[in-house]
């Protein structure tokens, strides 16, 4: 878009600038402009309370342009990737993805609006529903959305981090539904300054359980750049390993 307006609850509509907009994220910042009253903010829930499957939640948005419509669902999974949603061709393949996936009727026109619990505090920004389906409707989480904003307000732009490796999703390993496997790791990057091998399987990231190449990479993003990860890893059979990584920004 090149033009925005934004309105608001009493129909006044006021130009707003996009200060951000991030492809990998589909996320934007924008800044109303104009003169309009007070506006009462939305409340975002603790990021230590992360949504569960099976928890009641309402969509707000303006499918078909129907003002104002709020639907009711629940939480029907998280993690889902670009493959989960049927592989849309407006979401980048290679974006940070990790949905929350609901039965809450979303339509056209409820992108961008907000996935509510039932106190009203944002869990996720309502994006794409899987066109071949019924009741596949899948949100950004908020955790995401708050770290790109921290990110927009201190450096004016997103930062993206990396690991310096290229991964696969692996099915195959005995006593593991999955796991990642590394297929590559970049020479002087940050994974292998760490330490990390070809073959290394990928468990957790900071001690959450990972089995899935997305799920690497929003854990990385939603780290931040500068931070340190911690990988635990099985290498060649061996017991668990922990591998520390410090977190650059991509092209560092």
């Amino acid at each position: 878009a090149t033009l925005v307006h934004v309105q608001l609850a009493d129909d006044t509509q006021v130009p707003a600038e996009i200060v951000v907009a991030d492809r990998l994220l589909d996320l934007a910042v924008l800044q109303l402009q104009g003169e309009f009253g007070e506006l009462p903010p939305v409340r975002f829930r603790d990021r230590e309370q992360p949504p569960i499957p099976g928890e009641w939640i309402m969509a707000i948005g303006q499918p078909f342009g129907l003002g104002d419509t709020v639907t009711v669902g629940v939480i029907s999974g998280l993690g889902r990737d670009h493959g989960d949603l049927g592989r849309p061709a407006d979401l980048d393949p290679a974006g940070i993805w990790s949905f929350i996936q609901t039965d809450a009727s979303i339509n056209i026109g409820n992108s961008g609006g907000p996935l509510v619990d039932v106190q009203g505090r944002v869990l996720g920004i309502t994006t794409a529903v899987r066109q071949d389906g019924q009741g596949l409707a899948f949100a950004i989480p908020s955790e995401m959305a708050l770290a790109f904003v921290d990110e927009v307000r201190t450096f004016r732009r997103m930062r993206h981090t990396r690991l310096g490796i290229q991964a696969r999703n692996d099915t195959e390993i005995t006593g593991l539904p999955s796991a990642v496997r590394v297929t590559r790791v970049d020479d002087d990057g940050p994974g292998d300054r760490a330490g990390l091998e070809v073959d290394d399987l990928i468990l957790e990231i900071d001690g959450k359980s990972i089995s899935r190449v997305s799920e690497v990479a929003y854990l990385t993003q939603l780290a931040g750049v500068g931070a340190e990860v911690e990988l635990t890893i099985r290498r060649a059979g061996d017991n668990r390993t922990g591998v520390a990584v410090i977190v650059p920004e991509m092209g560092d």
